[in-house]
């Protein structure tokens, strides 16, 4: 999945996007949210990590994406 954040420092904010196709990105949400995880379809799948989330919780969104996606 590529990445669509800009990664220069003067660009980048608490919103991570990567490259998914349109006709995947809704149900990706859809069973992203049934596992307590909150994203957005916008543009690519569209995340919104925080301060209060641990690397626990961005493991586990990435291996329930790449599962999704398998």
């Amino acid at each position: 999945m590529p990445l669509l954040t800009p990664m220069s420092e003067s660009l980048t904010g608490g919103v991570c996007t990567v490259a998914i196709a349109a006709e995947k990105r809704r149900e990706l949400v859809f069973e992203l949210d049934k596992l307590g995880i909150a994203g957005s379809p916008a543009g690519g799948l569209r995340l919104c990590p925080h301060i209060y989330n641990t690397m626990e919780h961005v493991e586990r969104t990435v291996r329930s994406v790449a599962t999704l996606l398998a």
